[in-house]
């Protein structure tokens, strides 16, 4: 087994901490490996940007004014 400098030693120890944060962020992804963990977060953010839209057009509805594009902000 290869020794570990400290400096490597913590910036793994700090790297899991961030994964078992994301772990809890992405629904059904507690306990899966850390290459797949990237790849469901990748999944999950572009599910959620299409979301973002959707829900935007539903909520013009309710009030009834009309829908706003991203690139028309001013």
């Amino acid at each position: 087994m290869k020794k570990r400098t400290p400096k490597i030693r913590r910036t793994t120890l700090l790297l899991q901490k961030k994964a078992r944060s994301l772990e809890r962020l992405i629904p059904g992804c507690r306990k899966v490996s850390f290459p797949k963990l990237l790849e469901e977060a990748g999944d999950y953010i572009s599910a959620l940007e299409m979301q973002v839209p959707a829900m935007a057009g539903l909520a013009n509805l309710q009030i009834g004014s009309p829908p706003k594009t991203l690139s028309s902000s001013s």
